[in-house]
């Protein structure tokens, strides 16, 4: 991957641009070349107001390494193209949606003695778009919000990735039953800065356009805010203490946690726009259109 960040930032230039390429922070990026050039006991990119500059050494790792990187990308292109004729396949990659497990099992039940080749992942946004466009997964489940959308159509397109609406869902809160807030016949986001926020990490802690929770951008302004990675931790979190988290409020039974309820933001304007991606160009197992099928069919019994 450290070849793949010494191209990327010698074709882009920057810092900032490269970073956004493969969804990291620009400083976890700078760290990771900072840790390069002292590992290679020499100045890669010469840094400027105007950008990076390639060093005479910088510029010979360049031509050294662009072939390999090259010949690694065709090799995983072949065989990931290989993978789609070997069977009966379905690979789903996720944001950290119970309702897209609730439809992968169903899926499983339809389709149990002929599916050969399953695979389903819950990761961050960053994740997910990876997966899609190395054709790990044949498809991805992700958020994007109404202030969010013309960032992430931009990353997605220079991808060559499309996003596909599923539905647009208003936000809600969850949050234990007996909460504090529970009894409240109107909850707005200003009353949820009282409590601990449950959000999840998603790589880059600062990028709210990968967040997962619908108030992304306001998300880092709690005084008291727990990062999570997984939803083994997001549940208790919520059952067994006053902290609050926000989301579709989608909760299919036996996929959540039936000590924590969903109630709806009163000044929440801005959708949750849930949908599909997938690499263009690519054809799609059949199998992928009856997972949707059976998503869209959860999603609309339980929001």
């Amino acid at each position: 991957m450290q070849m793949e960040y010494v191209i990327a930032l010698y074709k882009e230039g920057s810092m900032n641009k490269a970073a956004k390429k493969f969804f990291i922070s620009q400083s976890a990026l700078s760290s990771t070349l900072k840790n390069l050039e002292e590992e290679l006991g020499t100045t890669l990119f010469e840094r400027s107001n105007q950008g990076l500059t390639p060093t005479a050494d910088g510029a010979y790792l360049i031509s050294q390494i662009s072939p390999i990187v090259e010949y690694s990308r065709n090799i995983e292109q072949r065989f990931a193209q290989k993978k789609y004729s070997d069977g009966l396949k379905l690979s789903v990659s996720c944001q950290r949606y119970p309702f897209c497990l609730q439809a992968f099992i169903n899926f499983l039940h339809a389709n149990d003695a002929s599916v050969e080749k399953l695979r389903f992942k819950e990761c961050d946004l960053g994740e997910v778009i990876q997966d899609v466009y190395n054709q790990t997964s044949d498809i991805g489940i992700i958020f994007i919000s109404d202030n969010t959308n013309e960032y992430m159509q931009k990353q997605l397109t220079s991808y060559g990735i499309h996003f596909e609406l599923l539905k647009a869902i208003r936000p809600k809160v969850f949050m234990r039953k007996g909460h504090p807030l529970s009894g409240k016949k109107i909850i707005s986001t200003d009353d949820l800065y009282d409590y601990p926020m449950v959000a999840y990490e998603n790589g880059d802690s600062t990028v709210y356009n990968f967040s997962e929770e619908c108030l992304c951008a306001n998300a880092y302004d709690f005084d008291r805010l727990i990062l999570i990675s997984d939803r083994a931790s997001f549940y208790p979190l919520l059952a067994e203490t006053d902290a609050v988290s926000t989301g579709t409020g989608i909760m299919p039974e036996t996929y959540a946690d039936d000590r924590i309820i969903a109630l709806p933001l009163s000044d929440q304007n801005e959708l949750m726009n849930i949908g599909y991606i997938y690499l263009n160009g690519i054809s799609l197992p059949a199998t992928t259109d009856e997972y949707i099928d059976i998503l869209k069919n959860i999603m609309e019994c339980y929001s």
